[in-house]
């Protein structure tokens, strides 16, 4: 998992990469409420957001499920990007 602010007035953090397993367990939606956690009261942020390839169904309603909302696209090596946000 790899945190990277990107805002100049420190209020948001992007969420570069999560990856955990075994799936099915729960501990997805446990790490996500840990993220919020020490973002909001250990770095100081209020925003969270991040991207996932849009071919990637299951990430997708993992974070919908933790509250995160689509914003915008991208693209990334020729590949569409969804861009998701949460408040915290």
């Amino acid at each position: 998992m790899l945190f990277r602010s990107l805002d100049a007035d420190g209020s948001s953090i992007e969420l570069r990469r999560i990856v955990v397993m075994p799936k099915g367990k729960g501990y997805g939606q446990r790490a996500m409420a840990l993220i919020d956690h020490i973002c909001r009261d250990e770095i100081g942020r209020h925003r969270i957001w991040l991207d996932v390839f849009e071919f990637n169904p299951r990430a997708m309603r993992a974070y919908e499920r933790s509250g995160y909302r689509q914003f915008g696209t991208g693209e990334l090596d020729g590949k569409r990007l969804l861009l998701f946000e949460k408040s915290v």
